[in-house]
Protein backbone atom coordinates (compact mmCIF):
# COMPACT_ATOMS: atom_id res chain seq x y z
CA UNK A 1 0.00 0.00 0.00
CA UNK A 2 2.67 2.32 1.02
CA UNK A 3 4.56 0.96 -2.37
CA UNK A 4 1.68 2.12 -4.18
CA UNK A 5 1.09 5.68 -2.75
CA UNK A 6 4.93 6.02 -3.66
CA UNK A 7 4.66 5.00 -6.88
CA UNK A 8 1.51 7.59 -7.48
CA UNK A 9 3.72 10.31 -5.76
CA UNK A 10 6.54 9.74 -8.26
CA UNK A 11 4.22 10.02 -10.92
CA UNK A 12 2.40 12.96 -9.94
CA UNK A 13 6.14 14.15 -9.21
CA UNK A 14 7.10 13.43 -13.27
CA UNK A 15 3.88 14.52 -14.72
CA UNK A 16 4.41 18.44 -12.57
CA UNK A 17 7.82 17.98 -13.87
CA UNK A 18 6.58 17.35 -17.18
CA UNK A 19 4.75 21.07 -16.94
CA UNK A 20 7.78 22.63 -15.44
CA UNK A 21 6.05 22.52 -11.98
CA UNK A 22 7.85 21.56 -9.03
CA UNK A 23 5.89 21.07 -5.77
CA UNK A 24 8.98 20.95 -3.35
CA UNK A 25 7.41 19.73 -0.53
CA UNK A 26 5.35 16.93 -2.52
CA UNK A 27 5.45 14.16 -0.50
CA UNK A 28 3.56 11.06 1.38
CA UNK A 29 2.04 12.48 4.80
CA UNK A 30 3.51 11.00 7.84
CA UNK A 31 0.90 10.42 9.89
CA UNK A 32 -1.23 8.39 6.81
CA UNK A 33 1.61 5.78 6.90
CA UNK A 34 1.98 5.44 10.63
CA UNK A 35 0.65 2.96 12.82
CA UNK A 36 -0.58 -0.40 12.14
CA UNK A 37 -3.36 0.02 9.14
CA UNK A 38 -1.60 2.38 7.09
CA UNK A 39 -3.67 4.78 4.53
CA UNK A 40 -1.02 6.36 2.52
CA UNK A 41 -1.88 9.63 1.30
CA UNK A 42 -0.05 12.25 -1.11
CA UNK A 43 0.46 15.11 0.23
CA UNK A 44 1.21 18.35 -2.19
CA UNK A 45 2.53 20.28 0.50
CA UNK A 46 2.83 24.08 0.38
CA UNK A 47 4.11 26.27 -2.73
CA UNK A 48 5.07 29.41 -3.56
CA UNK A 49 2.19 31.69 -5.20
CA UNK A 50 4.14 31.65 -8.90
CA UNK A 51 4.30 27.87 -8.37
CA UNK A 52 0.75 27.88 -7.55
CA UNK A 53 0.23 30.21 -11.19
CA UNK A 54 2.22 27.67 -13.20
CA UNK A 55 0.52 24.77 -11.92
CA UNK A 56 -2.67 26.75 -12.67
CA UNK A 57 -1.66 27.65 -16.08
CA UNK A 58 -0.72 23.55 -17.08
CA UNK A 59 -4.04 22.56 -15.81
CA UNK A 60 -5.96 25.06 -18.10
CA UNK A 61 -4.10 23.65 -20.84
CA UNK A 62 -4.94 20.44 -20.00
CA UNK A 63 -8.49 21.05 -20.07
CA UNK A 64 -7.85 23.10 -23.21
CA UNK A 65 -6.76 20.26 -25.17
CA UNK A 66 -9.61 18.06 -23.66
CA UNK A 67 -12.01 20.28 -24.55
CA UNK A 68 -10.31 20.12 -28.05
CA UNK A 69 -10.35 16.90 -28.72
CA UNK A 70 -13.65 16.16 -27.44
CA UNK A 71 -15.24 18.40 -29.96
CA UNK A 72 -13.10 17.30 -32.79
CA UNK A 73 -13.79 14.02 -31.98
CA UNK A 74 -17.59 14.38 -31.65
CA UNK A 75 -17.62 17.00 -35.28
CA UNK A 76 -17.00 13.76 -37.13
CA UNK A 77 -19.51 11.41 -35.33
CA UNK A 78 -23.40 11.42 -36.74
CA UNK A 79 -26.01 12.78 -34.82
Amino acid sequence: MIRDAEGARDELRAALLGVGVVLPTLRLDAASVAGEDPRPLVELGRCAPDVARQLAAALRRCAMHSTYERNRQGAGSAP
